[in-house]
């Protein structure tokens, strides 16, 4: 094997350590906020982990209604997304009549949106934190998990477009991709970073949750993030690689 073959397999392998090391964070850091410093801070007097530091971060960054509307508008537009991804695996299922056959880059995805609805059901009966404003569960923050989700996959899906393979024929294996390296597709995939990073900040200050429930979104997302890259970079290795 040369030297380069094994430069790339270290680098292939990056996705999949950083999808542990931040794995292990969330669970580690789920646990401790279940039983570190737990007072009743929340609504109705619901028990909290970390109290002291959520108690000073809500005190520092009250109730903005503005930040709220522009992390529930950003919530709407990461649903129109998985929506729209949504048809076209749909169309890339139906055309090939089989998820084996169907766009990998596409189902990958879906299994990610997949994945962000397991969690977010398991964590409503599953109840670690409450909010701050409303006796409900609230971690992981469901919008902050969406958005980091969503948006970081759209990304991906940005440059390495799986669309234009749909317009083959009916009945084929519909593996292709086209690596877009046009001015527009690089703004639209900046623009979702951007939206990301606004996400946590506003979802954090906006005061409907705990500084803790924006930190375990954050950590869950990108463990799920980094497992969703590991498994894109290995399509495309064997793709442009294997396959020639």
């Amino acid at each position: 094997m040369s030297k380069s073959s094994k430069s790339f397999k270290l680098t292939r392998s990056g996705p999949y350590i950083a999808f542990n090391v931040f794995w292990v964070l969330f669970v580690v850091f789920t646990i401790l906020l279940k039983f570190c410093d737990v007072a009743s801070i929340g609504a109705n007097g619901t028990k909290v982990g970390f109290s002291t530091i959520n108690l000073a971060f809500n005190r520092a960054f009250n109730s903005n209604q503005s930040m709220y509307l522009v992390t529930e508008l950003l919530g709407y537009l990461c649903l129109i997304i998985a929506m729209v991804n949504a048809i076209f695996a749909l169309i890339s299922l139906i055309r090939t009549k089989s998820l084996v056959r169907m766009n990998r880059l596409l189902l990958l995805t879906m299994i990610l949106y997949a994945a962000v609805v397991f969690f977010y059901v398991l964590f409503e009966f599953l109840v670690i934190n409450f909010r701050p404003t409303d006796p409900e569960p609230s971690y992981p923050s469901s919008h902050t998990m969406l958005a980091l989700c969503i948006l970081y996959s759209q990304s991906l899906l940005l440059k390495f477009l799986p669309y234009k393979s749909l317009l083959g024929r009916a009945g084929q294996v519909d593996d292709g991709y086209y690596e877009s390296k046009g001015v527009f597709s690089n703004v639209l995939r900046w623009a979702c970073y951007f939206a990301m990073v606004v996400m946590v900040l506003f979802r954090a200050m906006c005061g409907v949750h705990f500084l803790t429930d924006i930190i375990g979104a954050v950590l869950l997302s990108v463990s799920l993030c980094c497992l969703y890259t590991a498994l894109f970079e290995d399509y495309l290795w064997k793709f442009t690689v294997l396959d020639r």
